[in-house]
């Protein structure tokens, strides 16, 4: 499939029309790349372009390269790679890299605890680790996650979870009102959980 269009209603765009157009697969059928518009009441236009995917010999995403432009005009360069799978082809790591104007975001994402997948393949367990750079290099915050499911239902889908934030940054200790209190060796090791 080349192209294919849709319309529909939902709570988070309204109304809304999206179009995937520009196709282009490789010689196992796999899609490389397309181009995705979403035009909605209540948002705007976004405009998604992903390109460059590449698969493993079992047909598992290893990397791709995508450009979003949100309806404010703001563009979110993101390179998805370093896509590792455990022997049942459960995703169990990754790196993200995401460019929004001067600022640039690392993510590793990693599901490699020993309660990550259960019997059945339902992601019980997850970790992340989102450095944020300015244009300079210079650290703007460090944020760790870690969520667990904390119960399943009958049809596999998480009934509550426990999610633990930890940001360290100078940046959070600012956001928190906070940064005229601190000293300077706080500031260097201002550290919050959520």
């Amino acid at each position: 499939m080349i192209n294919y269009y849709e319309t529909g209603f939902d709570s988070a765009h309204g109304t809304y029309t999206l179009t995937h157009s520009d196709a282009l697969y490789n010689a196992l059928s796999q899609a490389v790349s397309y181009t995705e518009t979403l035009i909605n009441a209540l948002n705007g236009v976004t405009t998604t372009v992903r390109s460059d995917t590449d698969y493993d010999s079992l047909g598992r995403v290893l990397a791709y390269s995508q450009t979003k432009t949100d309806p404010a005009g703001q563009v979110t360069a993101t390179t998805w790679h370093n896509a590792v799978y455990d022997s049942a082809s459960r995703l169990t790591a990754y790196e993200q890299i995401d460019i929004i104007g001067t600022e640039t975001s690392t993510t590793a994402w990693q599901a490699n605890h020993n309660d990550s997948y259960l019997a059945n393949g339902f992601l019980n367990h997850y970790s992340t680790v989102k450095n944020t750079l300015d244009n300079t290099g210079a650290t703007i915050s460090c944020v760790t996650t870690d969520w667990q499911a904390s119960g399943v239902n009958s049809n596999f889908q998480a009934t509550g979870y426990t999610e633990t934030v930890t940001t360290k940054g100078v940046a959070t200790a600012a956001a928190d009102g906070n940064y005229a209190a601190l000293t300077d060796e706080q500031k260097a090791d201002y550290t919050s959980t959520t």
